[in-house]
């Protein structure tokens, strides 16, 4: 007798749900805030987070998380050496001749764009300070006793009138003036 294999049932693959699909995008776009994702996707705040958790263990959501962000957000990331060479190479072709792609106004704005980023066009200012603490120290301390000499001399030729409007000859210096 010749045996017949029973076909093996294969469990289907399930698509992603509508709620999954904008979980996938959301998590990708909002830097990767699941519980926000859940909530933009429909789901209440109360079981957002366990919600959240269950749709990341699941393989197809993190397959369309990682195309979003493939597609979608990584060109957006260029690098800089990109930007670059895309300028260096509207240079050239604007010095080109037969180019009717580009016009002088776009080659000087890429130039500029170039030199900006290569800080052609900074001004270098140096300055250079020299602190010494104990210069500063005696200097502080000098206008401290200049202050205090010239308050005494103003006590000392102040006139004291009372009020009657005469004047008080016998007059008390202040106790700070024992400080100097």
């Amino acid at each position: 007798m010749v045996e017949e294999k029973k076909p093996t049932l294969q469990p289907r693959e399930k698509k992603l749900t509508r709620q999954q699909k904008i979980f996938a995008n959301q998590f990708a776009f909002n830097g990767q805030q699941r519980i926000n994702a859940a909530i933009a996707a429909g789901v209440s705040r109360k079981v957002a987070k366990e919600t959240a958790w269950k749709w990341l263990q699941i393989p197809k959501v993190r397959e369309a998380i990682k195309e979003t962000i493939d597609k979608e957000i990584a060109p957006l990331r260029r690098k800089p050496s990109w930007v670059l060479e895309r300028l260096e190479n509207l240079v050239e072709d604007c010095g080109d001749p037969e180019s009717e792609r580009y016009s002088a106004k776009d080659a000087i704005r890429a130039l500029e764009l170039l030199g900006k980023y290569h800080k052609l066009f900074t001004e270098k200012v140096e300055i250079e300070v020299r602190v010494d603490l104990g210069d500063q120290l005696r200097d502080a301390r000098l206008r401290r006793r200049l202050s205090i000499r010239a308050a005494q001399k103003e006590i000392e030729t102040a006139k004291v009138i009372n009020p009657d409007g005469s004047e008080v000859m016998d007059r008390q210096k202040p106790d700070y003036m024992s400080i100097i």
